[in-house]
């Protein structure tokens, strides 16, 4: 049984689309951080894991089988596939 199949038992198309695209948003607010935070890391060392966390949030999302219909998921791709070495090493001051 795939993702899609579990979350969406029972629900109508347009309740699926809805799902979806407020899914993807969500995920998009992670991206957008996790592109902030490389952008501007000493913005956000008092939060060592704000990097590891979001970049777990974007990979459970991407992970997800028979889930996505025609979303763009490179920005996802991308944001989970960042170098974190810069904010990592100030964090480790």
């Amino acid at each position: 049984m795939s993702d899609a199949d579990s979350d969406f038992e029972d629900w109508t198309d347009a309740e699926k689309t809805a799902k979806i695209a407020q899914t993807y948003r969500a995920c998009m607010d992670s991206v957008n951080l996790i592109n902030a935070v490389i952008a501007t890391p000493a913005d956000y060392t008092d939060d060592a894991t704000i990097l590891s966390r979001n970049i777990e949030h974007v990979n459970i999302i991407l992970g997800k089988t028979g889930y996505w219909t025609d979303e763009n998921l490179t920005p996802l791709q991308d944001a989970a596939a960042v170098d974190t070495s810069a904010f990592d090493t100030l964090v480790a001051g």
